[in-house]
C-alpha cells in the first residue's frame, strides 16, 4: 500500500467514525467547507454516500441526504464566489483579463455559465473551485447560484441513489462473490 493510498484510508476512517458519532451536523459542515473549495482531502464523492449507506433506510430521506447536500454545497461555493468576486474586482486588473488563459476562463465560465456550472461539477475534486473563476469574471450572482444547485443537486442525487440502490439489490455483494470466484489465486 502506498503512502497516498494508506493517508486516504485513513482520513476516510476517522471521517467515518466523525459521521457516526455527530451525524447530521457533521454532514452539514464538512458539506459546506467542501463546498468553500476548503476540504481538498475529503471530497463530497465520499461524504454523501457514506452518509446514506449509513443514515438512509428509504428512498425519501435518500432524497433529503441528497437535497441538503447540494444545498450545503451550493452555499459553500457561493461564499467562495463572492470571495473571488470581492478579490478580482480589487486586485484583477483588466490588462490581465486579456490574456490568452483569461479569455478562454471568460468563454467558458462566464459566456457559457449555465453549461459549465453544471457540467463542471462532475469533477472528482475540486468540483467547487470553478467558483474562483466564476467570481474574478463576474458571473451573474443569480446565475452563479441557481445554475450551481442544479448541477450539485444532479452530482449528489446520482451519488446518494446510485449507492443506496446498490446496496437494496445487492449489487456489491454479487461484485464481490463474482471477484472472489474468479480470483486467479
Amino acid at each position: 500500500m502506498g503512502f497516498l493510498e494508506g493517508y486516504l484510508t485513513a482520513i476516510e476512517t476517522v471521517f467515518e467514525q466523525f459521521l457516526i458519532e455527530y451525524g447530521l451536523t457533521m454532514f452539514i459542515s464538512s458539506q459546506l467547507v467542501s463546498g468553500a473549495g476548503l476540504l481538498f482531502f475529503i471530497p463530497d464523492a465520499l461524504v454523501t454516500p457514506t452518509f446514506t449507506m449509513f443514515y438512509a433506510e428509504s428512498f425519501l430521506e435518500v432524497f433529503a441526504i441528497a437535497t441538503i447536500s447540494s444545498i450545503a454545497l451550493t452555499t459553500g461555493n457561493f461564499v467562495l464566489y463572492l470571495f473571488s468576486r470581492f478579490l478580482g474586482e480589487r486586485y484583477v486588473s483588466d490588462d490581465k483579463l486579456e490574456t490568452r488563459f483569461w479569455r478562454f476562463m471568460n468563454w467558458s465560465v462566464n459566456k457559457n455559465a449555465p453549461v459549465s456550472l453544471v457540467v463542471l461539477r462532475w469533477l472528482p475534486i475540486g468540483s467547487g473551485l470553478v467558483a474562483i473563476p466564476a467570481g474574478l469574471l463576474d458571473v451573474k450572482a443569480k446565475t452563479f447560484a441557481a445554475y450551481s444547485f442544479i448541477g450539485f443537486a444532479v452530482l449528489e442525487m446520482t451519488l446518494a441513489f446510485g449507492i443506496w440502490y446498490g446496496f437494496e439489490l445487492q449489487v456489491f455483494e454479487m461484485a464481490g462473490e463474482i471477484a472472489a470466484n474468479h480470483a486467479p489465486f
